[in-house]
């Protein structure tokens, strides 16, 4: 018994191993639905009933090297909140329905973390990207609907998703998480590269300017997450601090510099600023706890039905159709208000304060390489920028990204083997560079 605990502790299998690879090909497809390819599935319903069943046959096949779950304490304040919103809701079957569909998601998010390592998360996000950008290629030749741009609409392809800021930020996303891993191997290091630079082509022919600032600047920090350990220890607190500030006011600063240079409209960021004012007109009275979870939104992936404070939006705003806040955190306030933005900022304060403890106290010159934080970093960088337009907190895959980032946060750091000489004594290794980092975090 003592035995199968131990192994129940454990450090989930490597990438390379059987049950690595059946979850990175897992995760991609499942990244794949829950970018929610519309071109190709046209129900959301679809894409997550084909989610949930790649992710329980994953783990049925993986069943002989299960590990512990671990709880994704950081999400759980927005499930609560969610279901409460039941006490003051409009429409008490539709709260009840949208929040059963994100439930189900966090469970598939639950599922592909509970005995995955770390590196094949990495690893199946980014193939996940790839399958996206192949996939919407391949919708735009076959001539799918919506696989193309509107005419007269900026960008060269519109994606799966039907949509080419979709596009944008899935891309983004997998982006970073490709950023967050980099394999060992020559053959690894190629597939990989191949992969960057399919991410790449996506995001030239999306045209997405939040997308192209967000790619910079998850590269910055990747950038700078390999150059930390030549800073001297006191002053790694004060950079992270800079880095911090520096990628806000880069992104501030850069949104509307390439929105000039791609021909869009900066000063009101393409009418976003418009719709967030319509968006606080119409909360008037309702902006505590707002009208209920899924009830003003149409979104693509869950619909709510007419509502008084939809039609005010549309009507205030008055330049078409609103389906949703254009930001991860005004999309919220028409249904739960500010506790409903509390609940969702501070899952990603959580996570982001931990992962920049751990990023940064990692120490580089153990054989320790903490890619939860690195992951973390980069994928909240890329969520949080692109939600300053779009409201990536509330859709499927950011919501699922959100939870998988949650439920392996307890993770510990992984060994680096960089040579056959260190794969020998890796178990050495892993036991020193941990105690090591054990005494680290503790002065």
């Amino acid at each position: 018994m003592s035995d199968l605990w131990v192994r129940l502790r454990s450090r989930p299998e490597p990438p390379g191993s059987p049950s690595g690879v059946v979850w990175a090909f897992a995760i991609a497809a499942v990244f794949f639905f829950m970018s929610n390819p519309l071109t190709m599935v046209p129900f959301f319903g679809d894409s997550l009933h084909r989610s949930i069943l790649v992710a329980v046959g994953a783990t049925v096949l993986t069943l002989p090297w299960i590990r512990l779950p671990r709880i994704p304490w950081a999400v759980l304040p927005v499930v609560a909140l969610m279901y409460a919103s039941l006490a003051w809701t409009i429409s008490w079957d539709v709260t009840w329905g949208v929040s059963m569909v994100y439930v189900k998601i966090a469970l598939v998010a639950w599922l592909c973390s509970w005995s995955t390592d770390l590196r094949t998360i990495a690893h199946g996000l980014h193939l996940g990207g790839v399958a996206v950008v192949i996939g919407s290629i391949y919708a735009y030749w076959a001539g799918l609907p919506f696989a193309d741009v509107p005419d007269g609409a900026k960008g060269f392809l519109a994606g799966v998703g039907a949509n080419r800021n979709i596009l944008g930020y899935t891309l983004a996303l997998a982006w970073a998480a490709a950023l967050a891993h980099h394999p060992q191997g020559r053959r690894a290091r190629l597939l990989w590269s191949a992969g960057i630079a399919t991410l790449a082509l996506g995001l030239v022919l999306a045209q997405s300017a939040t997308a192209f600032v967000c790619a910079a600047l998850v590269a910055a920090l990747a950038f700078a997450s390999t150059r930390r350990h030549r800073l001297p220890q006191r002053l790694r607190g004060r950079t992270v601090l800079a880095l911090a500030l520096g990628t806000v006011v880069a992104a501030v600063v850069a949104l509307p510099l390439i929105g000039v240079l791609l021909g869009r409209d900066s000063a009101t960021l393409s009418g976003r600023t418009q719709v967030w004012t319509a968006i606080w007109n119409a909360t008037y009275g309702q902006r505590l706890l707002g009208q209920g979870w899924g009830t003003t939104w149409p979104h693509a992936w869950v619909q709510a039905p007419p509502n008084p404070v939809f039609e005010y939006i549309n009507a205030n705003y008055g330049a078409g159709v609103v389906a949703h806040g254009h930001n991860s955190l005004i999309d919220v306030m028409p249904d739960l208000g500010f506790v409903g933005m509390g609940a969702f900022a501070l899952a990603y304060v959580v996570l982001v304060l931990e992962a920049v403890r751990r990023w940064w106290l990692t120490p580089l010159h153990s054989e320790d390489r903490d890619v939860w934080a690195t992951l973390t970093v980069l994928l909240a960088a890329a969520l949080i920028v692109y939600g300053i337009n779009e409201p990536l907190a509330t859709t499927p895959l950011g919501w699922f990204l959100l939870v998988v980032l949650s439920s392996s946060r307890q993770r510990r750091p992984v060994p680096a083997v960089t040579s056959p000489e260190q794969g020998e004594g890796r178990g050495r290794a892993e036991a020193h560079g941990v105690a090591t980092h054990r005494r680290h975090v503790r002065r």
